[in-house]
């Protein structure tokens, strides 16, 4: 799905520029019903990321990876609560749209740097160094049959 929502952002700004005038009737109800499919398929995929690290992190035991997983999870179900907020057709948040666009960002920024931190724990600590270069048990020969 990740493929289709660029293509149609892609037409889409490039109708609100003049470019593709054709493409203007992607505005309004449409762009809002794909705004909303996109934030809920993009909160779903973190969720399921940040879970599946999480079970991961629990199972070798790696509980501050686990923990930072969990926070992350947060932070992110968070964001896309706000973002959803922003979007409602409140008339406050529209006459001050613009003084939530910033937190909005710096949120998701956070969320950003803390999942790349999290990813580069679970290649740190789920793959210690030198451990992909480990020799294979004695007991196995070359042929990958055991030794007799």
């Amino acid at each position: 799905p990740s493929p289709l929502f660029a293509i149609f952002y892609t037409l889409q700004s490039l109708a609100a520029n003049g470019v593709l005038p054709a493409f203007t009737v992607l505005g309004g109800t449409v762009l809002t019903v794909v705004d909303l499919i996109y934030l809920f398929y993009t909160l779903l995929l973190h969720l399921l990321l940040l879970w599946s690290v999480a079970s991961l992190a629990g199972e070798l035991k790696l509980y501050s990876v686990q923990s930072a997983a969990w926070r992350n999870l947060t932070f992110i179900v968070i964001y896309h609560l706000f973002y959803f907020i922003t979007m409602l057709p409140i008339p406050f948040i529209a006459a001050h749209a613009m003084a939530f666009a910033l937190p909005t960002v710096l949120l998701y920024l956070l969320c950003i740097m803390l999942n790349l931190w999290l990813f580069f724990c679970c290649y740190r600590n789920i793959l210690p160094e030198g451990s992909d270069q480990a020799e294979p048990p004695k007991s196995i020969t070359r042929k990958g049959n055991a030794d007799e």
